[in-house]
């Protein structure tokens, strides 16, 4: 059975995702903003009909509330953070990052056949 601040940390991460404040999602779904601050902070429980208004205001099908790995999510919305961040800087700075990026890359792969 998943817990409840389990089903509330994925309507967080998706809710992100979709870009969507608290309060806009609790308007698209028709459940209250503190209902859904609650939810999310894993301090109440949600019926398998206001979980489905949820997923269906973030558009996504309810299975992904009840059974997606929290962990994928988890690494979703963290690379989905990095990519706001990356963007929210001047496209010389974004260059300068994805090259770094690119180097520490190359130099954990390398790392990594060495160990081998």
């Amino acid at each position: 059975m998943t817990e409840p601040s389990e089903i509330g940390m994925r309507v967080k991460q998706l809710r992100v995702k979709k870009h969507m404040t608290q309060k806009a999602l609790a308007e698209r779904s028709g459940v209250s903003w503190s209902f859904i601050s609650r939810l999310e902070n894993g301090q109440s429980h949600a019926s398998v009909s206001t979980l489905a208004k949820i997923a269906s205001a973030v558009g996504e099908d309810l299975g992904l509330l009840l059974s997606s790995p929290a962990s994928d999510m988890q690494s979703d919305y963290q690379l989905q953070s990095a990519l706001l961040k990356l963007q929210s800087f001047p496209p010389e700075y974004q260059t300068f990052m994805i090259q770094a990026i690119d180097h520490m890359d190359s130099l954990l792969r390398e790392q990594h056949r060495i160990q081998k």
